[in-house]
């Protein structure tokens, strides 16, 4: 049997773990919980990264019960258009506002995958022009 002693790289905004130095570097700068995150979605999208605290102000303050009353989840579905708004539709922005806020995305009725679907064929709308593009 061997053994051998390794490094784990730690985020210090999710807790999500990696062997290379490199490699979490890069997720902490666009970890979704990460406060003064990067998004590469709105640089695609070609839109000005608003601030996380911005986006975060948008949705109302989770309860501390940890329980999600009717009229919490509807203050929240409310809350979305005002947040997509600021966001300008970055779903990625949209994402990391709801879970830095603690609130359940299904609280909110964002559906990530649909919404980054809906993302990416607009940017691939836009490029598909463009002269040298796949």
């Amino acid at each position: 049997m061997t053994s051998r002693q390794v490094t784990q790289y730690i985020c210090d905004h999710c807790g999500k773990r990696a062997l290379s130095k490199g490699a979490m570097t890069l997720h902490e700068q666009r970890c979704t919980m990460n406060p003064n995150r990067h998004c590469r979605m709105c640089s695609l999208l070609d839109v000005d990264q608003e601030p996380m605290a911005e986006l975060v102000a948008c949705l109302p303050v989770a309860p501390a019960t940890g329980e999600w009353p009717e009229e919490y989840e509807e203050r929240c579905r409310a809350a979305l258009p005002t947040l997509r708004e600021k966001a300008h539709d970055c779903p990625v922005c949209i994402f990391a506002a709801i879970r830095q806020a603690k609130i359940p995305a299904e609280v909110t009725g964002f559906d990530f995958a649909v919404e980054s679907t809906a993302a990416f064929e607009k940017v691939n709308a836009r490029h598909s022009g463009r002269e040298g593009y796949l």
